[in-house]
Order: C-alpha cells, then sequence, then structure tokens
C-alpha cells in the first residue's frame, strides 16, 4: 500500500479492519472444523485416512511434509467438511444497493436505498440443500458420480463469502489457513473433558459472519505416537486454488 502512495493512517486504518476478519470469520471457522471432525470418531477416521493417503509423507529428513496444494485439491472430504461448517453457521447479510426502483413481487425496492439478503435462511432452504438442511451433512459438498453439489446449485446458494462479483479477497487465503490445520486431526488425539463431546450453544448478538462458541469446550490433547515429530509445510509452486463453491 505504501509502493501506491496510501497514506499511514489510511494503511492503519485498513489493517484494523484485518482484526475482524481473523476473528468473526477465520477463528470460529477453523473451531468448528476441528469440532465437527474430533467430536465424530468415524468421520476422523475418514478424515485421517485421506490426509494420510493424499497429503502426508515422509521426506527426506524423516520430517513429516503437509502438502499444501493436496490439502486444497486433494482432499474432497475435508473441505466439504469446512464448506458445510460455513454454510450451518454463517450468518452475516449481502447487502447491495438499489440502482433503479425495481418491484419485486409485491414488494418495491427505492433506487438509492440498500437491501440486505440474510444468509441463514438461504443456507437452511430445503429445496436448495435437500430436506436436511438444519442437519450437519460432512458429504454434502462432496462430489458424487463425479459431480460435486455445486455444478447442481444456482450460483448464489452458497453465501459464505458473499456474491459474485464481489466476493470475499482473502477467500483463498483464509480457507488455505484453515485447512492447514488439517494436520492436528494427524498429530493429536483431542478428548472431552468428562468423555462426551457436547457441542457448544453458538454465540449471537457480536459482529461475526461465523457464530463463534458461546462457552469454552474443554478438552485433553496428546500427541499420537506414530505421528509425533517434526513437521514442515510443502508449498510447491502450484497457484492451484481451493474449489470453493462460492468460486
Amino acid at each position: 500500500m505504501s509502493e501506491y502512495g496510501i497514506a499511514p493512517d489510511d494503511i492503519a486504518r485498513m489493517q484494523v479492519s484485518f482484526n475482524v476478519a481473523l476473528l468473526s470469520n477465520t477463528a470460529p471457522s477453523a473451531f468448528w472444523t476441528l469440532f465437527n471432525v474430533f467430536s465424530r470418531p468415524q468421520l476422523l477416521q475418514e478424515v485421517r485416512a485421506e490426509l494420510e493417503e493424499r497429503a502426508v509423507s515422509l521426506n527426506a529428513d524423516s520430517q513429516y511434509e503437509l502438502d499444501i496444494v493436496a490439502i486444497k485439491t486433494k482432499c474432497p472430504l475435508l473441505l466439504s467438511v469446512f464448506e458445510e461448517t460455513q454454510r450451518t453457521l454463517t450468518v452475516h447479510a449481502n447487502i447491495r444497493k438499489v440502482l433503479e426502483d425495481t418491484t419485486l413481487g409485491t414488494y418495491h425496492l427505492q433506487k438509492g436505498n440498500y437491501v440486505q439478503i440474510p444468509n441463514a435462511p438461504i443456507h437452511h432452504d430445503a429445496e436448495l440443500w435437500g430436506p436436511d438442511p438444519a442437519t450437519f451433512n460432512p458429504r454434502r459438498f462432496a462430489k458424487k458420480d463425479g459431480i460435486a453439489l455445486s455444478s447442481s446449485l444456482p450460483s448464489n446458494s452458497f453465501l459464505a463469502w458473499g456474491v459474485a462479483p464481489h466476493l470475499c479477497p482473502a477467500r483463498q487465503f483464509a480457507s488455505t489457513e484453515i485447512l492447514a490445520w488439517a494436520a492436528l486431526f494427524l498429530r493429536v488425539e483431542i478428548e472431552p473433558v468428562g468423555g462426551k463431546w457436547k457441542r457448544p450453544d453458538p454465540k449471537v448478538g457480536d459482529l461475526f459472519t461465523v457464530l463463534p462458541p458461546k462457552t469454552d469446550v474443554e478438552v485433553r490433547i496428546r500427541p499420537r505416537n506414530r505421528w509425533d515429530g517434526n513437521w514442515v509445510l510443502k508449498m510447491g509452486e502450484s497457484t492451484e486454488k481451493v474449489p470453493l463453491t462460492s468460486g
């Protein structure tokens, strides 16, 4: 930004907004993705098998390498879990300015005003998502017969990152960041204090795009013997994007 002549005060103002993205979207998305997998033993086994087969290997220095490109492009179950997590907990609204007087059914939208389109009702619409839209289905976004669910949905059905052409410019960065947490599925065992997973109620009313947990979840964490060692990220030269439903 400095190279383009933006004043230091304006740079600071823009950087402050990064905290909103981190705390209102990235952090709760990472929490719920981990919770949704670790609290489902069968799903945890399947995600671990996918990662072990496609995204993790030992290098010449006996370090575990997490292949970031493989995480983004070769782990459809993990990606489906991530997007289903967003679908069930995203609550922000897309906002559009009315450019011309417009009538939609019985509603008259006056030029110059703004329309807010809440995400949650669309993300829980049975016509779009099937008869169980309130249920967390880890395979809802996975490919079936080689065809991804997203190809059969209207382009404005999944709104976690906005609606094209106005999509979150950091969606690829944030998604890659969250998916890289998947190393924890192999590296550690996470068990709830008391022996039983209890899903915390989501916290509502604050500035969030993905609802965070209302209360802490107390857990015990211990390393998994086979995977206890040095880990590194393998970035590679690829510019492959995470195949997000929103684009």
